[in-house]
């Protein structure tokens, strides 16, 4: 755990946490499970190039496009009838982009037409 201000940049806090995991732990983990709040271009870019595998949802942050299916943002993923796998790339405001594997989970596969009432 960690104290984060604000406006602190997220590698920073995540090497923080990390390194903290290592030190007073004493462990190195495996596999990290993020949670959205470390969705962005900077955090990825960090995790893949220290080579730590890690699991987080994906954020959605942006308006919700007129026509889903042509989307080039996370909304895309939001359209498929069944559960797969993709690639998502998406761009900071610096323009570094990043690059993630994405499991796409759809309610369609389960109830039989995506319904959410419950």
């Amino acid at each position: 755990m960690t104290q984060v201000m604000y406006g602190e940049p997220i590698k920073e806090v995540v090497q923080r946490l990390l390194q903290q995991a290592g030190r007073r732990i004493g462990v190195k983990p495996r596999y990290v499970l993020w949670d959205r709040g470390f969705y962005s271009v900077e955090a990825v870019r960090y995790l893949q190039a220290a080579r730590h595998p890690f699991l987080m949802p994906v954020a959605c942050r942006s308006r919700k496009p007129r026509v889903l299916e042509q989307s080039q943002s996370v909304w895309q993923f939001f359209t498929w009838k069944h559960s797969g796998w993709s690639q998502h790339r998406w761009c900071n405001a610096e323009g570094r982009f990043a690059t993630v594997g994405v499991c796409a989970w759809s309610m369609a596969s389960l109830d039989g037409g995506g319904s959410r009432a419950g």
